[in-house]
């Protein structure tokens, strides 16, 4: 295995992680960098490098094709008389051997964080 290639895709990965911490700030560029010690060049030099991780990543994604499932049928419990739902996703993901469920109330930075994992495994 490349250590270099895995050192540069950690940095990479830390790098994301501090563009969503200055997105999720509120605060500009400027005075987010100003507030942790970062210089407004090297925020722009880290935003490039993961927008290019991005774009390598992307060009490997391939495509499938998405059926829409059937509505949640209500399961009868006779015994303890109450109904349970089956989950029934309204988007199917399958990337290598994983399979993932998604439906309109999955949070997206849940989903961003699974497929993160998966793009690592």
């Amino acid at each position: 295995m490349d250590t270099s290639l895995t050192v540069r895709n950690m940095r990479r990965e830390s790098w994301a992680h501090m563009l969503h911490e200055q997105a999720a700030s509120g605060l500009s560029v400027r005075e987010w960098c100003k507030q942790n010690q970062l210089s407004v060049k090297s925020f722009y030099y880290r935003r490039r490098q993961v927008q290019a991780m991005v774009l390598d990543a992307a060009q490997d994604t391939v495509f499938a094709e998405v059926i829409k499932p059937e509505a949640s049928v209500p399961i009868s419990d006779k015994k303890n008389q109450k109904k349970e739902y089956r989950f029934t996703p309204q988007l199917t993901i399958s990337a290598g051997d994983f399979i993932i469920g998604v439906s309109q109330d999955t949070p997206s930075q849940l989903l961003t964080e699974v497929l993160q994992v998966i793009r690592n495994a």
